[in-house]
């Protein structure tokens, strides 16, 4: 297994969202719980890109492409009877394996919002009930200095990352990703940051109706090039673009 993937990995499960509890109790009927449909034995696995941007007497860029296995493995209630679901994370080159084990961590499903916990932080990464345009604070619970490493270079977005950058941005009745078709597709835009001419952050998902995540984005990127005829893949210098997309769902 390349150890690349496997730091990518770890990489990836750092980034999640943190969110206050000021949301109203929704509807169950109406509160959107189908993007989410978590169940005992279920299985995901996500094809993965990357490219790592590093500078130093001359520009490194470093292309990575693994896949991530999510398979739920058990399930219990926790003291407000809320279900909790145990899910193991796997790393391999191929979408058939084989599979090298990398972490587990936990997905509690209230009545407002879906909670992931990976490496001691629970990261909310869906409120209810589902509404276009809905803002919150997403990263509520993470410092403005927590600090990322990429080959070296250390990157702060959550100074930039905070604040209503969450919201569900547009709900589709279909939309084609990777070449396959899904309904209904929710798009949770995280943040789209270029204030300044160094330092740019996105983050966005979609989440399909009755299958869950289906595809992510993940951009964090400096530069020293102040061009505007550039875009930020050709000018950057430091930091990483990263995709994910559905490969299969059992």
């Amino acid at each position: 297994m390349d150890k690349k993937c496997i730091i990518l990995f770890l990489f990836l499960g750092f980034l999640g969202s943190g969110c206050e509890d000021a949301i109203e109790k929704p509807d169950p009927e109406a509160a959107g719980y189908r993007y989410a449909p978590y169940a005992m034995g279920d299985a995901r696995i996500y094809k993965t890109d990357s490219i790592f941007f590093g500078k130093t007497n001359f520009l490194i860029r470093d292309t990575v492409h693994c896949y991530i296995l999510e398979s739920v493995r058990d399930s219990f209630l926790n003291g407000e009877d809320q279900i909790i679901y145990e899910i193991d994370f796997y790393t391999a080159s191929t979408p058939d394996g084989p599979w090298v084990f990398a972490d587990n961590g936990f997905l509690q499903m209230g009545p407002d919002k879906m909670i992931r916990t990976e490496w001691g932080l629970d990261f909310v990464q869906l409120i209810f009930p589902v509404k276009r345009y809905l803002r919150w604070n997403g990263n509520a619970r993470i410092s403005d200095r927590n600090m990322i490493l990429v080959k070296g270079e250390p990157f702060e977005p959550f100074l930039y990352w905070k604040g209503n950058s969450y919201y569900y941005q547009d709900i589709r009745q279909m939309d084609t990703i990777e070449g396959k078709s899904y309904q209904k597709v929710l798009w949770v835009d995280e943040i789209s940051y270029e204030d300044d001419l160094v330092n740019y952050v996105k983050s966005f998902r979609k989440y399909a109706w009755d299958v869950g995540m289906v595809y992510r984005e993940f951009w964090m990127l400096k530069t020293s090039i102040d061009s505007g005829d550039k875009s930020w893949a050709e000018k950057a210098e430091q930091g990483l673009i990263i995709r994910q997309s559905l490969e299969r769902k059992n």
